[in-house]
């Protein structure tokens, strides 16, 4: 007795077509995203870099000068640094922050709609004291208070080398100690301390409201 097989019915060839062309505009998709998220990372890392070579191109700059004069080539190198940083700082500047807010502003809207929802984890308040001992635990503004000292020392300087009464006189002289004592640790202080602390925690707070993550 024959036994005849039905053969199975093959899918259509245009419901296949379709499903590949799904499957490589959700492909490219997810490239571009990739892309995207990692253009968006460069920015701000450039952005912090700038941020952080200004002040360290200052006080190379500022030892530098100190130690073998104004044509020493430590000086003109640490100028070059503070040139291209400045110019890469205020390029990247505008694209950073509004990256930045944008990204701040979706976290903003996420916590409004778990508020809204009820899935907010509710928070309870905190006391002035305990607000001012977190606010001046933060290392940026530990450095940032210590700082104000020696700003006042720079102007201090200056004001005693613009009242000088001849130039190359001793009260000149002891401005311009006080004011160069003043840049080096208003410089020291904003490079080592305060503007890492500001660019960890700005680099955090970017990873932390990455989409996806």
């Amino acid at each position: 007795m024959a036994v005849t097989h039905a053969a199975l019915p093959s899918p259509a060839p245009e419901a296949t077509r379709a499903a590949a062309a799904r499957r490589i505009v959700a492909g490219l998709a997810r490239s571009r995203g990739r892309l995207a998220a990692a253009a968006a990372d460069a920015v701000i890392c450039l952005f912090l870099a700038s941020m952080w070579l200004l002040p360290a191109g200052q006080l190379v700059s500022d030892v530098g000068r100190l130690a073998c004069g104004e044509g020493c080539a430590l000086v003109a190198a640490a100028f070059k640094v503070l040139r291209g940083a400045a110019i890469s700082f205020a390029l990247v500047s505008p694209v950073a922050v509004l990256l930045l807010l944008i990204r701040l502003a979706g976290l903003y809207s996420e916590a409004e709609q778990e508020k809204a929802q009820g899935n907010a984890p509710t928070r309870s308040r905190k006391s002035i004291s305990a607000v001012t001992r977190e606010f001046l635990g933060d290392p940026a503004i530990l450095g940032f208070l210590a700082s104000v000292p020696f700003v006042l020392l720079i102007l201090v300087g200056d004001w005693l080398k613009a009242h000088s009464p001849v130039k190359g006189s001793r009260r000149e002289e002891i401005g311009s100690v006080i004011s160069d004592v003043g840049f080096l640790g208003t410089n020291g202080l904003y490079c080592f301390i305060i503007i890492p602390t500001v660019a960890l925690q700005l680099w955090r707070a970017w990873r932390m409201t990455r989409p996806g993550q």
